[in-house]
């Protein structure tokens, strides 16, 4: 089987990078995965493949080459990506967008190629981006969402062929050794925050709660001797480090020893 799999995506979230690579090492474990490669980092191509990854570096030949390999009597599916979907027809590229995606699915149908799309949460959908969606969904082979918000909207509003999955950052296989943690020498606490501006609160408000949120925690479980700050996103950085300011300001110590660095120029 040769799977088809565009991998561009918010590069600067961790969670993202994850879900890439297991999804790819599952499919692996089926066939050949071919994968768009067309502006995407380096470092995160780097994380998300393994061996039996095919870089395809041209979109035309991308969107082409599975007819092309169906026509030679090759299995091929064709796998979107996961993710959250909302919004409207701008969503998806306008009007234009709509019809060329619809076209597309439309000819991956009728060259009998399975469609996959996997590991997503949905909703609101507008207009023609819900049709596009309800469109997919009737002529995959498997359509799965991760949440249960999701799986009730699709069912509310008809959508095909769908089923209720985990997450798939939750099928990562640690090959790390961990046999210096079965005993531990402390107890700490791991955070991390997405930056979001509200009309209530300004960012510097909101890590001051956050920060007195963590501190009676601690204040609460005196066995806590360690706190970790890990920003998964980068565009995160600035924000985790106002809620690290106020920390210390309340006299906690905080390590930050991890940052996921990786952005489309890196």
């Amino acid at each position: 089987m040769y799977f088809y799999y565009n991998p561009q995506t918010q590069y600067e979230n961790l969670g993202d990078a994850l879900i890439a690579k297991n999804l790819i090492t599952l499919l692996s474990e089926k066939g050949k995965v071919k994968l768009n490669s067309t502006a995407v980092p380096a470092n995160f191509l780097e994380i998300i493949e393994n061996d039996k990854c095919l870089n395809v570096s041209s979109k035309i030949k991308f969107l082409l080459e599975p007819f092309l390999m169906k026509l030679k009597g090759k299995q091929v599916s064709f796998v979107f990506k996961p993710g959250h979907l909302y919004g409207n027809i701008e969503a998806i590229g306008g009007v234009k967008g709509f019809f060329f995606k619809m076209l597309y699915v439309f000819l991956l149908n009728l060259f009998g190629i399975k469609i996959i799309k996997t590991g997503v949460s949905i909703g609101p959908l507008e207009g023609a981006y819900l049709t596009y969606e309800k469109y997919i969904s009737k002529v995959s082979t498997f359509y799965g969402v991760r949440d249960d918000y999701s799986y009730e909207y699709v069912k509310n509003n008809n959508f095909k062929n769908y089923k209720r999955i985990s997450d798939l950052g939750y099928f990562h296989e640690n090959t790390n050794d961990m046999s210096a943690l079965t005993q531990p020498e402390t107890r700490s606490i791991c955070f991390t925050f997405r930056s979001f501006f509200t009309l209530d609160l300004t960012l510097k408000e909101q890590s001051v709660k956050l920060a007195l949120i963590i501190s009676n925690i601690v204040e609460s479980h005196p066995e806590i001797n360690e706190l970790n700050c890990v920003t998964q996103v980068q565009r995160d950085l600035e924000f985790n480090r106002l809620i690290i300011h106020e920390l210390k300001e309340l006299g906690l110590i905080v390590n930050t020893n991890y940052m996921y660095e990786i952005t489309i120029s890196s």
